[in-house]
């Protein structure tokens, strides 16, 4: 008996929503373009310096801008002088090219001597124009070298048509690091013509999250862009989808032991009122993980995949609700069906009020967690830079998923989540 209400108090205490102490998000001085959050616990800065440039302004040459930072990264990192003095500053560096922006990133002990090298290393990155042939010509062949590693895996050609198909027309459609044909076309001209463009103060966002004031941030940000042109912002051309109008099956044959499913569904961007919505049918529907609706009916009913989930994809102008699964060749066919199926459920809201409050403190009590590290909180923090969100990000975040309800869910599902627009994508012997 004893046991019993033991078990009880730890349910209880498990699904009772925490209150946190948020994280202060502040401007440096008062530029809405730099952000900062400080974090005393450890003598560590982490900074990431964000372009508004990513792959989808690549042009009539995919890969161009994964390309140019490959330029631009190789540097001087690759040196082992750099590599052996990053070691012993415990420094890491690293960049990321996304579709809609790009970014460099360092973490790095603060002190004095660490701060003033890295700034002039991370500015000597930003305005050096000159990039050399045989560089070029190894960073391409590096380059192709992960493409074709790319064909060989399922994975990877199942997201790579899914987006040259749901994405068509648009720059989001090519991958990231482009096609081996386009790449081996890229010229220094094109690289020195593209940093030009995007490595300027007008397109660049500074976000900063460690051990550091807010004046200390201002000195180094200033000794970063030290040297660098004004410039243009880059201007933001909303993107716009066209949809083929139904529920759209696109086969890829490979011969693999089992068939990779991956699935797009058109639903809300990151700044839109109902994305906690959205937030909480993903956590019913598939995002969860053993408690959602598809591993219920695809693993514990039928058995036909080992994992099975789905995701919010959010965008600057729109946003995917994805599925993505694995499954035997020969149940392929039958899974993609059951799947169908449950995406046209999903309309129909069957959820009760139990499992949605369920849901929602679930959502709050991970919510911290997923932010417990200064890293973490940077890939936040740069998206809040990117998509102009409010500084009190995470109060309205928590009371945003509060005040999701049953009539709010409804109301999305059916005026917000476009299924007969949806495109699968499923790569296998089948």
């Amino acid at each position: 008996m004893r046991l019993f209400y033991l078990l009880i108090g730890l349910t209880i205490l498990f699904y009772q929503t925490t209150v946190y102490s948020y994280p202060k998000i502040s401007t440096i001085k008062s530029n809405p373009d730099y952000l900062l959050i400080t974090n005393n616990s450890l003598p560590i800065i982490d900074i990431a310096i964000n372009i508004n440039a990513g792959s989808r302004h690549d042009g009539n040459l995919p890969g161009l801008t994964n390309l140019t930072f490959e330029s631009i990264s190789k540097l001087r990192y690759e040196d082992e002088k750099v590599l052996d003095l990053f070691e012993g500053m415990g420094a890491e560096f690293n960049y990321n090219v996304g579709k809609d922006f790009s970014s460099i990133n360092m973490r790095f002990i603060n002190n004095k001597g660490n701060v003033a090298y890295i700034t002039k290393l991370l500015n000597f990155i930003m305005t050096e124009r000159k990039v050399e042939e045989n560089d070029l010509n190894f960073l391409k062949e590096k380059t192709k070298n992960r493409i074709y590693a790319r064909s060989l895996s399922p994975g990877s050609l199942a997201s790579m048509k899914l987006n040259e198909k749901f994405f068509a027309g648009t720059g989001y459609s090519h991958p990231v690091l482009g096609y081996e044909k386009v790449v081996d076309s890229i010229t220094i001209d094109n690289i020195t013509e593209h940093l030009d463009k995007v490595f300027n103060k007008a397109s660049i966002d500074i976000n900063i999250v460690g051990n550091i004031s807010e004046n200390d941030s201002a000195h180094m940000i200033s000794k970063l862009l030290k040297n660098l042109p004004q410039g243009k912002k880059i201007e933001h051309i909303p993107t716009k989808i066209k949809f083929n109008g139904k529920l759209f099956l696109n086969k890829v044959s490979m011969d693999t032991k089992q068939t990779h499913i991956l699935i797009f569904t058109p639903a809300v961007k990151r700044t839109d009122d109902n994305y906690h919505s959205f937030l909480v049918i993903n956590y019913l529907f598939g995002g969860s993980g053993f408690g959602s609706k598809l591993f219920t009916e695809i693993r514990q009913k039928r058995g036909l995949a080992y994992s099975v989930y789905s995701y919010l994809r959010p965008y600057n102008d729109f946003g995917i609700l994805a599925i993505s699964m694995q499954t035997k060749n020969e149940n392929a066919k039958k899974a993609i069906r059951i799947i169908k199926d449950e995406i046209y459920k999903l309309k129909e809201n069957h959820y009760t009020l139990q499992e949605i409050s369920k849901a929602k403190e679930s959502i709050l009590n991970n919510f911290a967690i997923r932010h417990d590290t200064n890293k973490k909180m940077l890939g936040l923090l740069s998206q809040i830079n990117y998509l102009n969100m409010d500084l009190n990000y995470f109060e309205k975040y928590e009371n945003s998923i509060k005040n999701v309800s049953n009539q709010s869910i409804s109301k999305i599902l059916e005026n917000k989540l476009f299924i007969e627009k949806s495109i699968i994508t499923a790569v296998g012997n089948f």
